[in-house]
């Protein structure tokens, strides 16, 4: 995954130069030109809201098949199926829902102006998420992520080559190691959360659900019981625990 990331390199660039004045959230990223790779953030999706605030498929994903997007996605495809694989332990109903929406974009079955505008991009998205960013050398301050989906958790894995690594997350008291290689799954909507500076170059791919997109490309999501709750410890249980049938 470090070195697939490195595709990104140009992307990155071009990103710092279109937020160096934007909001707090832009802050903390390293000084072009200290790091083996430019700092930055690149986002993906198949579908997500643009400016005009109708569903469309990222520019990241535009340019098949050379383009550095969809470049990094055919190269990183073994490691975000994995990825995929962490998330259906530790919230099976997220994942499932996420695979069934994505294969259904993949196959043409789910159709709409954003999906129909995939193309052969379609055939490359291996995430059951519906959105992924990476962020390339940035420390970033507390925060709640605004776009995510309260009771499905976000993914957040670090690499890169660095040393120091923290994860804090205030509220309920935790501090973590955060060295490379690391996963961290968790509400990013309800926790506030933290990342501190590191030496060297660190990489953050944090995969995620929206709500709005999720209701935009399957119109009956939110009122299926189920598909859009928090996870329980008794569905655990359940999904662990054979069924015992009794012939009486």
């Amino acid at each position: 995954m470090n070195e697939n990331i490195q595709i990104l390199n140009g992307l990155f660039r071009q990103s710092l130069a279109a937020t160096k004045a934007a909001c707090r959230r832009e802050r903390g990223y390293k000084v072009p030109g200290t790091t083996l790779t430019s700092p930055g953030n690149v986002s993906f999706s198949p579908c997500w809201f643009n400016r005009a605030y109708r569903l469309s498929v990222s520019t990241s994903l535009r340019g098949w098949p050379r383009k550095p997007g969809v470049r990094y996605l055919r190269e990183d495809r073994d490691s975000l199926c994995i990825l995929g694989a962490v998330l259906s332990l530790i919230h099976p109903i997220a994942a499932k829902r996420g695979l069934a929406i994505m294969d259904g974009i993949a196959k043409g079955t789910i159709k709409n102006e954003a999906t129909n505008s995939l193309d052969e991009a379609r055939l490359v998205w291996s995430s059951p998420f519906t959105a992924i960013s990476i962020i390339s050398n940035r420390d970033t301050e507390l925060h709640r992520d605004g776009k995510g989906f309260a009771p499905f958790y976000d993914l957040i894995t670090t690499v890169g080559y660095y040393t120091g690594g923290r994860f804090e997350v205030p509220g309920i008291g935790l501090r973590f190691k955060y060295d490379s290689g690391t996963i961290m799954g968790l509400c990013g909507k309800v926790l506030g959360h933290s990342v501190a500076e590191v030496d060297g170059d660190r990489f953050c791919v944090v995969q995620y659900f929206h709500r709005k997109v999720l209701e935009g490309i399957h119109s009956d999501f939110s009122r299926h019981r189920g598909i859009s709750d928090w996870m329980r410890v008794q569905d655990f249980i359940d999904l662990v625990t054979p069924e015992v049938k009794l012939d009486y």
